[in-house]
């Protein structure tokens, strides 16, 4: 009777310890031996779940300090983001807007200074929303933009200071007026010299004029009387014609000194 009741209560306590093991089968723990035979239980999905968190930590981690050196994320990275740090994720996508629209607005400058300009107020406005911002994530702004400018750096070089386009178009002012100067110069010039042209013929002119006038006057008084109303009637027709022909007409010649010859 005493042998069939021990062989019951091993036989329980075997049950019991089968029932213990599928239980800690169940919830993740599992005996570990010690050296004194006794059973140690450690718990080992909690432990597994705690390395998990840090490699997720150390994942994170490392893609902030790419950030921090001004690198862009690339899709695993930023894939890794929204499925384990989605709030760092939403962020690091408006920081990629940002980073753009800076880029391309100091592209499009004119002038290196509105390049400085745009510099000055992309820190100002860094600076005025730093104190309610994560100080990491300021960081990383602040690299992100530092990025932004040495990518459109080749750009902003080729453009001029505002005192150089200054400096040419008053160059360009001071040799158009010296064209224009010289252009005057040359037109007067020209003018003088048809005006001195006029001027010499006209006095050309008067002087045929007078010799002409001369040399009838010789030849009528070596002419008979009887010839002399003829001659007369000739020279004034043919000194109509003359001066007719030089543009000076109506000039005629004097009355008193046809009849001056006449009484000669």
């Amino acid at each position: 009777m005493g042998m069939e009741m021990m062989g019951n209560l091993n036989q329980q306590a075997k049950m019991a310890k089968m029932q213990q093991a599928w239980d800690m089968k169940k919830s993740g723990t599992l005996p570990i031996m010690g050296k004194t035979g006794a059973s140690v239980f450690k718990t080992l999905a909690p432990e597994k779940k705690k390395t998990s968190d840090a490699e997720v930590k150390k994942r994170i981690s490392k893609i902030k300090t790419k950030l921090k050196s001004g690198a862009k994320l690339g899709a695993a990275d930023k894939a890794f983001l929204r499925k384990h740090a989605p709030e760092l994720y939403r962020k690091v996508l408006a920081l990629e807007k940002e980073r753009e629209a800076y880029e391309e607005r100091l592209k499009e400058c004119k002038t290196r200074d509105e390049v400085e300009e745009a510099k000055l107020q992309k820190k100002g406005e860094m600076s005025s929303t730093m104190k309610d911002t994560d100080p990491e994530f300021a960081m990383i702004r602040m690299a992100q933009m530092t990025a932004a400018e040495s990518e459109a750096a080749p750009s902003v070089k080729q453009k001029p200071w505002r005192y150089e386009i200054e400096q040419e178009e008053q160059q360009e002012k001071s040799e158009a007026v010296e064209r224009l100067t010289e252009k005057e110069l040359e037109n007067r010039r020209q003018e003088k010299s048809r005006e001195e042209g006029q001027w010499a013929g006209r006095e050309e002119e008067a002087f045929s004029d007078e010799r002409f006038k001369d040399m009838h006057i010789a030849a009528i008084r070596m002419m008979p009387s009887s010839e002399l109303s003829d001659a007369a009637a000739d020279y004034t027709k043919g000194q109509a014609a003359y001066q007719a022909s030089a543009g000076m007409e109506g000039a005629e010649l004097p009355e008193a000194e046809t009849k001056k010859e006449k009484r000669g």
